[in-house]
């Protein structure tokens, strides 16, 4: 009888013990860094993503909340644009077609997204749930090429970037999965519109916990 008591306190302790060892890297005062790499999904209106690059250091608060930092790397695939027709008045004062309509090609579309993510984090036995929406700004290089000679533009505004992600403790951190979407407000002068970056992304990365 004694000896299967033992038994069943061990077997009860392995299983306390357990979720409580995962949970080490996720608890409340945690403070993680590491990167992520990742691409893109194409399940998006606006140009399809590549590949993604990020650091990120992350805070988990005593109660529910994390905050994170980021500074990343998105790469675009190429895709084709319409070009509006450009107008401007002659000298007797008529409407004069400078540049007529067309399709053109860009061939590079680059940025660095500088965000921070506010969001809840719940910790269950061996993983814990992020759900979180981040916000900031971006920088953006696009190439435009049309009639043999290429173009390009920088921009910088605002970004936004809702997100969902499972961390997994294994050694001195956490195995991160998260899929986001990242949208940026764009207004390229070069193609006289306003057309939106945006892409969906799933990302894997590992932080290192550094402190907590």
């Amino acid at each position: 009888m004694r000896r299967r008591l033992v038994t069943i306190a061990f077997a009860l302790g392995l299983t306390m013990a357990t979720p409580a060892a995962a949970e080490q890297v996720q608890r409340y005062g945690s403070l993680l860094l590491g990167p992520r790499v990742g691409g893109g999904l194409g399940l998006v209106s606006g140009p399809r993503g590549g590949y993604y690059l990020g650091l990120e250091l992350t805070y988990v608060t005593p109660r529910y909340f994390y905050y994170d930092f980021e500074v990343g790397f998105a790469h675009l695939l190429p895709t084709t644009v319409s070009v509006p027709e450009t107008s401007g008045e002659g000298l007797d004062g008529s409407a004069v077609t400078l540049a007529p309509g067309h399709d053109a090609d860009v061939t590079g579309l680059y940025g660095v997204p500088l965000t921070m993510e506010v969001g809840l984090h719940v910790p269950l036995r061996r993983v814990a749930i992020r759900l979180g929406v981040g916000f900031g700004a971006m920088f953006t290089i696009q190439t435009l090429e049309s009639f043999g000679s290429a173009e390009q533009e920088f921009i910088a505004s605002f970004c936004f970037r809702p997100e969902i992600g499972l961390d997994f403790p294994i050694g001195p951190g956490a195995l991160r999965l998260d899929l986001f979407y990242l949208w940026q407000d764009a207004n390229w002068q070069s193609t006289g519109n306003d057309r939106d970056v945006d892409s969906l992304f799933l990302t894997l990365g590992y932080g290192f916990r550094i402190a907590g």
